[in-house]
């Protein structure tokens, strides 16, 4: 064996080395770096999530409708032709319509966001009140399209599962595309809210929305804790991990919170204030309440 070979703990560690040297060569510095970046890495991230290449038409079935208070709520499933998938959503419309749009996600589903009578809660509720649209999804395996002995046989460490199929963050990616598409149909602007966990998973979908609210359970991104079923899939580093996706979009709004003191969002803060877009970007430690976020959203 030659005296410069290395070990697997080393070749790891060089390759990880790599990726954030190249991460820091690459920052943008300006509104013109700004949107190299942002043409070099989108069609990266676009495949690594397993998009679709040419654009699938959205599928739209409504499964009912029905007014609880001065909200009108309709059911629907949505899809992408040809990709598989069928979304329940549960649409909330203010009396009187909506200018901007929430997809409000939750780790257990739409059902965790609703109370009695089918009534909006949390978060969901405190954006109505500020005149905020809300579409609740049960994205893959959440919700109504949780399945556990489905899920007890995507093992993505076994007979190269990646290769051939997308992780369970991967899928759920694919599903915020048609809300996504949706939602825009419906209003001006689109933001994606993630609640507790789903605050990590809207985070490899922000840029397709045009702002973004994330609950980031001080998360303390490892190698370990980025092997979760629900968050890992291959090339998340390649990308810049959250902060560098966050960027793909751009400098877009956000409110990260509950980032705890191990979260980073240094380089991601640089980068906005370096387009002087400093005041689109808000980090708190601490958990935000519903009320707080709604009312950020509101004056998008």
């Amino acid at each position: 064996m030659p005296e410069s070979a290395v070990n697997r703990e080393d070749l790891i560690k060089y390759l990880k080395r790599q990726t954030h040297e190249s991460l820091i060569d690459g920052k943008p510095s300006d509104e013109k770096s700004l949107k190299k970046y942002q043409k070099r890495t989108r069609l990266a991230w676009e495949r690594t999530l397993q998009m679709p290449i040419a654009p699938a038409k959205l599928l739209t079935e409504k499964l009912g409708q029905a007014a609880v208070g001065d909200l009108v709520v309709t059911r629907l499933a949505l899809g992408l032709d040809g990709l598989g998938n069928r979304i329940p959503v549960v649409q909330f419309a203010p009396e009187g319509g909506a200018k901007n749009w929430a997809i409000v996600v939750h780790p257990k589903g739409s059902g965790a966001l609703l109370g009695p009578k089918a009534a909006p809660t949390g978060l969901a509720k405190a954006l109505l009140e500020q005149g905020v649209g809300v579409l609740a999804p049960d994205l893959y395996q959440t919700g109504a399209l949780a399945n556990t002995d489905v899920a007890a046989k995507r093992d993505l460490t076994r007979n190269y599962f990646t290769v051939y199929n997308r992780t369970d963050l991967q899928e759920r990616v694919l599903d915020l595309l048609a809300v996504t598409r949706h939602a825009r149909r419906l209003g001006d602007k689109v933001i994606l809210a993630g609640v507790d966990r789903a605050g990590l998973w809207v985070q490899s979908a922000s840029p397709m929305a045009d702002a973004t609210i994330a609950d980031c359970g001080q998360f303390s991104m490892d190698d370990e804790t980025m092997m979760a079923p629900d968050l890992f899939y291959p090339g998340f580093y390649r990308l810049g991990g959250f902060e560098g996706i966050g960027l793909t979009g751009g400098a877009t709004p956000k409110f990260l919170h509950n980032t705890g003191s191990q979260f980073s969002t240094t380089h991601m803060s640089d980068v906005y204030q370096a387009v002087g877009a400093g005041d689109r970007l808000r980090v708190a430690e601490a958990a935000a309440s519903d009320a707080d976020l709604a009312k950020w959203a509101a004056k998008l």
